[in-house]
Formats: structure tokens, sequence, C-alpha cells
């Protein structure tokens, strides 16, 4: 149910890295390390193994450095047959999802087979079953989902061997935005891809999908009997980049149809194994995506890879074998999951200036220059006498008897007056009036007189 815009994205609602599936070999190439690039291109959720992230512990704490560091995971795959329709039963409703050969009560060889799956220190297969191929194939899944054409018509099934995925992925973590950068198959978890956890406890996940997407309970009107049509998980197999909203009754009385035949088998296949790896990470971890998890790293138990996980608990805890564990798990048993370690790259940024030395020269020039001028300028006004009266000047000349060539002129515009004047040269200073001694204007030479600094002038007139 969660938004588009997430199921195609890097992380899930809560913020937890999601695991990209392997890409295949024949569409992409890996480099000499076995990675594969992980690009931005078209986004879709079959991009991923599963629509829930990873918890990583620790990450909260580097929030302002940039964080790199690989995860060993797994996930299972689905190989599917073509699906075949029957019409013969139309009582079942929703999405049944079963095992028959799953479980330590239904597979033969059970108890070796999941010995193989958890790996060292359990022995795993003997020689003579590694040579049986009914002990070493794959476990099957079968998907039952209802056709509806108005209402149920029948159901497909859909019978897909399941096989577990490896691998390696890089993570990349800038702040709290951390997303997969590139991935391989591991090189440390050389368990085969055979044995999943359907060989034991896998089959509550297929329990949990099919309860969530059996027939419809809610009625319509006084009716309890009509289904509510297509289930959740039916409508995420047929389009996994919409948010999956149950049909209404009216939807299926107006004779609307739901058939997944109608899509191909692989891309049935990758959203039939998303579901199953969202299930069981669920089924895992119940409150993984909730985060706030302890800090405290020594409650998760010893630094391990998921290849070596049990061998280290076995060897740590003294634990043996039983009906139930005879050991006791005292730290681990207040960690929300059994959780592997890695070790990450930590890259903190500090703000530094980095000198241009071209750039600090021409700076350096620049205020040379302005600091010449402005101090030029003080030695200027430190000489000046008189005020900045440019404009007052040009008010001087009209009709002025001192100015000839533009008085005799009469009224001129600004501009032919300023034409006239370009070649005026006057004298310009205080004079000596009947009314006062303290006026600047334009005199005759012998009624012009030095400006003294000490004086207080009136306005130019």
């Amino acid at each position: 149910m969660q938004g588009s815009d997430t199921k195609q994205g890097p992380r899930d609602q809560w913020g937890n890295v999601k695991i990209p599936r392997l890409p295949d070999p024949s569409s992409s190439e890996a480099d000499s390390d076995g990675w594969f690039q992980l690009t931005n291109g078209t986004a879709n959720p079959e991009r991923y193994s599963s629509l829930s992230g990873i918890a990583i512990i620790g990450l909260a704490d580097l929030d302002k450095e940039d964080v790199g560091f690989t995860v060993e995971t797994s996930y299972v795959e689905l190989d599917c047959s073509e699906s075949h329709f029957m019409s013969n039963d139309t009582s079942r409703g929703g999405l049944s999802v079963t095992c028959p050969d799953c479980g330590l009560l239904c597979a033969t060889g059970a108890y070796n087979r999941t010995a193989a799956f958890l790996g060292p220190p359990f022995p795993g297969l003997t020689a003579a079953q590694l040579a049986d191929p009914s002990m070493t194939r794959p476990r099957s899944i079968v998907f039952n989902s209802t056709v509806f054409n108005g209402e149920p018509i029948g159901f497909l099934q859909t019978t897909c061997q399941v096989t577990q995925q490896h691998v390696e992925t890089q993570i990349e973590c800038t702040g709290n935005e951390c997303q997969a950068t590139k991935i391989r198959s591991s090189r440390t978890d050389h368990r085969s891809g055979n044995y999943t956890s359907f060989d034991d406890w896998g089959g509550f996940a297929l329990d949990v999908i099919s309860r969530s997407s059996g027939p419809g309970s809610i009625g319509v009107g006084d009716d309890p009997s009509i289904s509510s049509g297509p289930s959740t998980s039916e409508l995420f197999l047929q389009n996994s980049s919409t948010v999956p909203a149950p049909s209404t009754y009216l939807l299926i009385m107006e004779g609307s149809t739901f058939n997944l035949s109608t899509i191909s088998i692989d891309v049935f296949a990758t959203r039939a194994s998303i579901l199953l790896n969202t299930a069981l990470q669920v089924f895992t971890c119940p409150s993984c995506f909730a985060g706030n998890f302890p800090s405290n790293m020594s409650i998760y138990g010893p630094d391990y890879i998921p290849a070596d996980g049990m061998a280290v608990m076995w060897k740590t805890y003294n634990l043996t074998m039983g009906s139930a564990f005879d050991g006791a798990f005292p730290p681990i048993a207040q960690a929300p999951f059994m959780a592997a370690s890695t070790n990450a790259t930590v890259t903190s940024h500090t703000e530094v200036y980095r000198s241009v030395y071209w750039w600090i020269g021409g700076l350096a020039g620049s205020v040379a220059v302005i600091f010449s001028m402005g101090l030029y300028s003080l030695c200027l006004r430190a000489k000046t006498r008189i005020p900045n009266v440019f404009d007052p000047v040009m008010g001087l000349t009209y009709n002025n008897e001192y100015m000839p060539s533009t008085y005799q002129e009469g009224e001129l515009d600004s501009e032919d007056r300023a034409k006239l004047l370009q070649n005026e040269r006057v004298r310009f200073g205080a004079v000596e009036c009947k009314d006062t001694k303290a006026r600047i204007a334009f005199g005759e030479e012998a009624m012009i007189s030095v400006v003294d600094k000490n004086t207080w002038y009136h306005e130019s007139i």
C-alpha cells in the first residue's frame, strides 16, 4: 500500500534501504570484481527484491557524514511454468499460496535440507543424498488466483520453483539518504541456492499471504456471500506500480474482469517473489521497518557474516541441537533481530578555503587601486576650499551679465547653453555684496576674492 514513488524508489516508506535484484548477466555487464553498477534507469518495483528495506543499526549517529559499506543478504527467486485455468472450482477466493513439499513434515529428507540451508556447523546432506535429484532440487510453490468476469468463474494455478540468491550489495549514504549503488553474487556465502527457508519455516510466510488475500469477508448489504473482488496481493501482481485498491461491489457487478494470465509468466514470477520476500522479512522481524533500534551493538551478538552466522553462535554460546535449543542467547534475546555485521567507511567533511593565487593577485591589485584612488581623493578634498557646486554653477549662468555668451542670447535650453559654455573661463569665489560679505558667485576679477576656509558662506547667487 506504499505510494508508487516509494515502491519504485531505493528506500521504503520508513527510510530502510531496499536490496535490488541481481541483474541478468545477458543484459548487464559486470566489472572485473563481479560488481554490477546500478544506474538510475527506468524506475519500477521489479528492480528490487522486496517492497521493504533492511534495517541498519548505527546510521543514526552518522547523519552528518558520508558512509559506504557492503551488506551480505539473501532473497528468494521464482522460476514459474505457464498458468493453467481451472474452471471446475469457483469456491476459491483471493490468492492462495501453498508449498506441498515444504517444511519438516512434508519434505523428503527435511532435516538434512534444513541443515544444508542453515549452513555450518550443520553437516547438511550426505553424499548419497546429494546424488539423489529428488533431495537436491528446488521446492515448488503453487499460486492459485481467482479469475473474475463480472463474477468468479474459476481460478489460475501457477507452479513455481523457489531458489535463493546470496548477494553482496554496496550501499552509499549521504546524511540520512542511503541507496544501493552496486551488487554482485556473494563471495562468502556458497550455500546451494536450492535450499531456502521453505525447507524449514518459510511456509508460515505463505500462510500470511494467503490469509491476507483470502475471499472477501465484507459483504454488500445483507448478503455476506458476495466476494469483494481481487485481493490486494493479486492487484499488485496485476500492476505493481499502482496502489492495489480492492475492487468494489459495483465494479464487479458492472462486469469487470481480472485474469493474471494477461501478464507474462516472467513478470508474474518477479512480482510473486517480491511478495514472498516481503512476507519473509516481515515474518522474521515484524518491527524491523519501525526503526528506533537499540544502538548498543553488543546485544546483537559477536561480529559475523550470514554465511558464518550459525557457526559463530554455536561456538560462542555452546548451543546444542534437540527438540529445543538447550543453549541460551542472553545478549541476543534483547535484540529485535539477529543482525550480521559489516565494516563501513565514514567520510567527514570539513569546510576549507583553497587559495587561487591569480584570483588573490587580481583582488589585491584591485584593492590597491581603489585604496590609492581613495587616498588621492582625500588629499584633493583637503585642498578644496569650496564644496562641489557644479549644478549651482550652471544655474548662475542664467541672465548673468558676467557671462556675455549666454546673457546676450537670452533664454536658452540646457543643451544649447552647455555648448556655449564649453570654452568659457569664469572666476568663481567669494564676493562682497551690499547686504553681506559672505556669498559665492561669479564676478569681475576685482570683486572675486579667495574663499576663506574658516568662513561659512551663503548659498550661491
